[in-house]
């Protein structure tokens, strides 16, 4: 990798007709960057971007990136056993990185496999080479200390704040208060389909017949009626 080579480009989009491709150019010089979250914005605006560059034998290739916090979760990803350039290009784009950083940090196996291209196997080891490389202050927010914007935001959408709490325990915020919602949105409708599930499984459970066991089947034997004639009882079948 030659990460070095270039790390910024700034200039106007040319060209995004290509899934995970951008043209920017800089200067009258066509860039050709693969990114994972192409720029929503018209052609002819200018855009930059961070830059990791990877230097193979037969290309070097430009991956952007529209922060600096990106760039640096993909370049971790990468240095992955199991973790192709592809794969991390997918994290980036599957879920913001704090989410993504927050899971690996609580060693969150299942959501960290939702990513295209990871399985469970390689989730566990994600967690288990990237875990230590986090500084242990990098903006984990603890529930209890959870900016107030944001708990009140969740609190007049109908959440409570038991469920606040639990769900949110060990995310990650970002700075921006928007984001920051939007990342606690999602993380709250996770948590609120996971306890949904479990709830129809254990209804499931009830609704499903179930055999009766064979130590409850009594067999019973009945006598003659009491009206019946001494000879209708002495002749009474009891088999």
């Amino acid at each position: 990798m030659g990460a070095g080579m270039i790390g910024f480009l700034r200039g106007r989009l040319v060209d995004a007709h290509r899934y995970g491709h951008v043209i920017i150019d800089v200067q009258g010089v066509g860039y050709d960057v693969t990114i994972a979250n192409p720029p929503a914005v018209p052609l002819g605006t200018e855009i930059q971007l961070y830059i990791h560059t990877s230097v193979r034998p037969d290309a070097i290739v430009l991956f952007g990136f529209h922060s600096a916090e990106e760039r640096a979760l993909f370049e971790l990803l990468i240095e992955t056993p199991g973790v192709g350039p592809s794969t991390a290009l997918g994290a980036v784009r599957s879920m913001p990185v704090a989410q993504l950083e927050a899971a690996i940090r609580s060693g969150d196996q299942k959501l960290i496999s939702t990513i295209p291209g990871i399985g469970l196997k390689t989730a566990d080891r994600v967690i288990l080479e990237l875990r230590g490389k986090f500084a242990s202050g990098d903006a984990v927010s603890d529930p209890t200390e959870m900016r107030e914007e944001i708990v009140s935001g969740l609190l007049a959408l109908g959440f409570a704040k038991k469920e606040i709490a639990k769900a949110l325990k060990g995310l990650a915020l970002p700075e921006d208060d928007a984001e920051a919602l939007k990342l606690a949105l999602s993380r709250m409708a996770s948590s609120l389909v996971a306890k949904k599930s479990m709830s129809m499984n254990w209804l499931s459970t009830l609704l499903i017949p179930q055999p009766m066991p064979q130590t409850a089947r009594v067999k019973v034997r009945y006598g003659p009626p009491i009206w019946a004639s001494s000879s209708v009882r002495a002749n009474w079948s009891t088999t």
